[in-house]
């Protein structure tokens, strides 16, 4: 008999194997890669000195919008620093929207990413912006926890205003890191600057 048969078993088995253990050497890491989160920059959670009332319920309606990096956020801090530098030929060679658009504003895929997470996580999105910088969406308490990691509590002020907002700094998933950089809505306290609120 031919001792080819089995040399080829034995190096479909040498592959098997090796493919498995190839597979358990990179599964963990993306899947860790894909769980982690990290804080939201310049996040504001219920202030000092307020005093929390009551959780949020889950199903409370709560509109929000998510503010997206610019698509080379490093090309425009140059861009900006030449056009206000009178040395530099780039001084005062102001752009067009379209120009700015084409030049730095966020991808159709940047979006793309943002739209499919809140989705996702139980939002319906609303509208973007028409310079793709601003993604509004419509959702829960719940989808909210879902999304960015944190309740909403019912507050009462120290100045006697009642308001809800995050019970923590909200956080996303790293892979949306460069991406996104701001969410607005998770609280209604004016002082917080939101722009967006609850829709029931």
């Amino acid at each position: 008999m031919s001792p080819f048969p089995s040399a080829r078993r034995a190096a479909a088995a040498a592959t098997t194997f090796l493919t498995a253990a190839a597979l358990l050497a990179v599964g963990p890491p993306a899947a860790h890669a894909q769980n982690t989160r990290v804080p939201l920059p310049d996040s504001i959670a219920a202030p000092a000195g307020a005093h929390r009332d009551a959780a949020v319920a889950g199903d409370r309606g709560v509109g929000i919008a998510v503010a997206l990096r610019p698509h080379d956020e490093a090309g425009l801090n140059r861009f900006v620093a030449a056009v206000g530098d009178p040395r530099s030929p780039g001084y005062r060679h102001y752009l067009t929207s379209e120009q700015y658009n084409a030049r730095f504003a966020p991808t159709a895929s940047d979006v793309a990413q943002v739209t499919d997470f809140l989705r996702a996580q139980g939002f319906r999105v609303t509208s973007v912006a028409g310079n793709r910088q601003v993604v509004d969406a419509t959702g829960t308490a719940d989808a909210v926890k879902a999304a960015f990691g944190t309740s909403l509590g019912d507050y009462t002020g120290a100045d006697g205003a009642h308001f809800y907002a995050n019970d923590a700094a909200p956080s996303i998933p790293a892979a949306l890191g460069g991406v996104v950089r701001s969410v607005l809505g998770l609280s209604d306290r004016p002082a917080a600057g939101t722009t967006a609120g609850p829709t029931s």
